[in-house]
C-alpha cells in the first residue's frame, strides 16, 4: 500500500519505464531488423574492446585504456587470433543469414528454428570466444561453450539450407524471378552457397579436432612456405584451404544480396546466377584441392573467382546506373551525361555499396594477380615479411569490404535517412578508399620501407569506417529506446 500520491505515481511510473525497456529489449529478437542491428552492435563491442589496447591507442595514451595482460608467445597468440576470427565471423554470418530468412521464403517452421539456432549459436560463439581468448579466466569451459555455439551454427545452417533448397513446387513461382526448367536460380545460389559453407566448416572442425595430437595451432600466413610430405603438412594446407574458401563464400553470399537488393530482372539476372553457380563450384573444388599435393589448385580457384567479379562488376555498373534513374526520374533519358553522373551521389549508401563490387578489384584482385606474376621475386629472402603481409593483409581487406556491404545493407533495411543516412554512406566511402587503398600500397611496398606514413593513413581509413559503424549504433540505440520506429525491413531498390 502506498504511503503517499507521490510514492504510487514513482512506483507506478519506474514500473512503466521497466516494463518498457524488457520490451524493447525482447524486439531485439523478435524482429529481424533487430536481430541485424544487434549483431553489428555485438561486432562493434567486440573492435571498441579490441581498440583499447591497439598499438595506435598506446602510441595516444601511452597505455592499454583497458589492461589486458596478454600471453604473446607464438602458439597462444596464433590461438587467440584465430579465436577472434570466429568470435567476429560467425555472428558476421549470423547478420547474412537473417537477410536470407527475411527475403526469401521458408519451407514451414524451419523459419523459426533456423532464426534461434543461428542466433544463440552466433552470440555463444561470439562471446565465449573473446572470453576465452582475451580473459585471465585459465578455464577450458568458455572453449567448450565456444565449441556449443559453432555446433548450433552449423546445424541452423542445415535447417537454412532445407529450408530454401529450391524443387519444382517450392518457391511460390515469381513472375519476375530467373529459372532454369522450373527451378528458382536465386534460392538454387543461395542454397548452393550455404552447402559449399557447410562442407568448408568440417574442414576447419577436422583441423580443429586434431589439435593437441599430433597437430598444433598454426596461422594460415604462417604455412605458406612450410615443407610438405607429412601430416601435419595436409593439416596446415587444410588451414589455409578453409580460411580462404570461407572468406570467399562470405564475399559470395554478399554478393548474392547486394545482386538481389539491386533490384535486377530479366534475362541479365538469369545470367549472373548462372555465371555465379559455376564460380561457386569451380572456386570451392579448387580451395578444397589445396588440401591435395596438386600444386594448380590456386590455379583453379582463380577461374572461379573470375566468374563471381564478372557479376560483381555487372552488378556494380547496373546499380550505379540505377541509382542515376532513380534520383533523375522521368527526365533520366534526356539529362545530360554530367548530370546522370552527379546523380549517382546522391545518394551515397547506394553508391558506396556498389562502388566495393569495383574497389575490391583495385585493392585485392589485381594485386594478387601482380603478386602471382612476380611470385619469383615475392618468394626471395628479402621479400619474406612483404609476402607474409600481403597474404595476411588480402583476405583481411576482403572481408572488410564485405562488412561495409553489410553495413550499407543494414542502413537502407532499416530504412535510416537524412544526414545520419549520407554521413554513414560518406564516411565508410572515404574509410574505404583510404584505408584499403593505403592497405594496397602498404603489402606491396619495398622491404627496405618500413611504411610507416602508409600505416598512418590506413588508420585514418580504419577511423572513418569506425566512425560510420560507430554512429549506426548510436543512432540504431536512440531510435529504437526512444521511439518506435524499425518495426518491418525493406526488401530491393526497385
Amino acid at each position: 500500500m502506498c504511503l503517499s500520491f507521490r510514492t504510487c505515481w514513482s512506483n507506478k511510473r519506474q514500473e512503466v519505464i521497466t516494463i518498457t525497456f524488457i520490451g524493447k529489449i525482447k524486439q531485439f529478437f523478435t524482429s529481424y531488423r533487430g536481430l541485424i542491428a544487434l549483431i553489428i552492435l555485438f561486432e562493434l563491442a567486440i573492435i571498441v574492446f579490441l581498440s583499447t589496447f591497439s598499438k595506435p591507442v598506446v602510441e595516444i595514451f601511452g597505455k592499454p585504456l583497458i589492461p589486458v595482460d596478454l600471453d604473446n608467445s607464438p602458439r597462444t597468440r596464433a590461438g587467440r587470433i584465430i579465436m577472434l576470427y570466429h568470435s567476429l565471423a560467425v555472428p558476421f554470418l549470423a547478420a547474412v543469414s537473417y537477410f536470407v530468412l527475411d527475403w526469401y521464403e521458408i519451407r514451414g517452421t524451419l523459419e523459426i528454428q533456423a532464426k534461434w539456432a543461428i542466433t544463440i549459436g552466433a552470440l555463444l560463439t561470439g562471446f565465449f570466444g573473446m572470453v576465452y581468448g582475451y580473459s585471465p579466466i585459465d578455464s577450458q569451459v568458455p572453449h567448450g561453450v565456444f565449441i556449443f555455439g559453432l555446433s548450433l551454427s552449423f546445424y541452423g545452417a542445415i535447417l537454412l539450407l532445407i529450408g530454401i533448397w529450391p524443387s519444382t513446387t517450392f518457391p511460390t513461382k515469381k513472375k519476375d524471378a530467373p529459372y532454369w526448367r522450373q527451378y528458382n536460380l536465386e534460392y538454387f545460389s543461395m542454397s548452393l552457397t550455404i552447402l559449399a559453407i557447410l562442407i568448408s566448416s568440417i574442414i576447419g572442425a577436422w583441423v580443429g579436432s586434431n589439435i593437441g595430437t599430433n597437430f598444433e595451432v598454426v596461422l594460415a600466413e604462417d604455412v605458406v612456405r612450410a615443407p610438405g610430405g607429412n601430416v601435419g603438412y595436409s593439416l596446415k594446407e587444410m588451414v589455409v584451404s578453409h580460411l580462404h574458401i570461407m572468406v570467399a563464400l562470405l564475399a559470395a553470399a554478399v554478393l548474392l544480396l547486394t545482386l538481389k537488393y539491386s533490384g535486377m530482372k530479366g534475362k541479365l539476372l538469369k545470367v549472373c546466377h548462372i555465371l555465379y553457380n559455376i564460380g561457386v563450384v569451380i572456386i570451392s573444388i579448387g580451395a578444397w584441392l589445396v588440401i591435395t599435393p596438386w600444386e594448380k589448385a590456386h590455379v583453379v580457384i582463380n577461374v572461379g573467382a573470375m566468374f563471381l567479379l564478372l557479376v560483381g562488376m555487372i552488378t556494380a555498373i547496373y546499380g550505379i546506373v540505377n541509382i542515376s534513374r532513380r534520383k533523375l526520374g522521368v527526365s533520366y533519358d534526356s539529362s545530360p551525361l554530367l548530370s546522370k553522373i552527379m546523380a549517382v551521389f546522391k545518394d551515397p549508401v547506394d553508391f558506396t555499396l556498389y562502388f566495393q563490387l569495383i574497389w575490391v578489384n583495385v585493392t585485392s584482385t589485381f594485386p594478387g594477380v601482380y603478386v602471382a606474376i612476380h611470385l619469383e621475386k615475392f618468394r626471395t629472402d628479402e621479400y619474406t615479411e612483404i609476402e607474409r603481409t600481403f597474404n595476411t593483409g588480402h583476405w583481411h581487406v576482403i572481408s572488410t569490404i564485405c562488412a561495409i556491404m553489410v553495413l550499407m545493407l543494414a542502413v537502407k533495411y532499416l530504412d535510416i535517412k537524412g544526414k545520419i543516412h549520407d554521413f554513414i554512406g560518406w564516411s565508410s566511402l572515404i574509410g574505404s578508399i583510404l584505408g584499403f587503398g593505403f592497405a594496397t600500397l602498404y603489402m606491396l611496398r619495398s622491404p627496405d620501407d618500413k611504411g610507416l606514413t602508409l600505416f598512418l593513413l590506413i588508420d585514418i581509413g580504419v577511423m572513418f569506417m569506425f566512425m560510420a559503424t560507430g554512429i549506426f549504433g548510436i543512432y540504431y540505440l536512440i531510435k529504437h529506446f526512444l521511439t518506435d520506429e524499425f518495426e518491418t525491413g525493406v526488401v530491393g531498390n526497385e
